[in-house]
């Protein structure tokens, strides 16, 4: 029932987007990439967790060497979205960010 529920929000949200984004394609293809890039650390970490955890993976969970290759590629997500967040924060008026120019 909950993977039913979870479906349902997922699609809302979905339909919510489409509608409010309804001048411009572009516009809503930007929207999902961003979006896309601030979860990315999320799943990346769940995907780690998950894939360690002996109950649900039993004999195919992770060794010490995957577990090293996770970690780089979950540093490397969590790098590239705190350049995008920074980016973000940068546009900000209110803000002030010495050498944003460097990025």
């Amino acid at each position: 029932m909950t993977a039913k529920r979870t479906s349902a929000v997922i699609l809302a949200f979905g339909l919510l987007i489409t509608i409010l984004f309804t001048k411009s394609p572009v516009q809503l293809i930007i929207f999902a990439q961003a979006l896309t890039v601030l979860i990315a650390p999320f799943l990346g970490f769940l995907l780690l967790v998950m894939s360690n955890n002996i109950q649900l993976m039993g004999n195919l969970r992770n060794t010490w060497w995957k577990n090293m290759i996770g970690a780089l590629g979950f540093l490397s997500i969590l790098c590239l979205s705190g350049v995008f967040y920074r980016s973000l924060l940068c546009r900000c008026k209110r803000l002030v960010c010495p050498g944003a120019a460097a990025w």
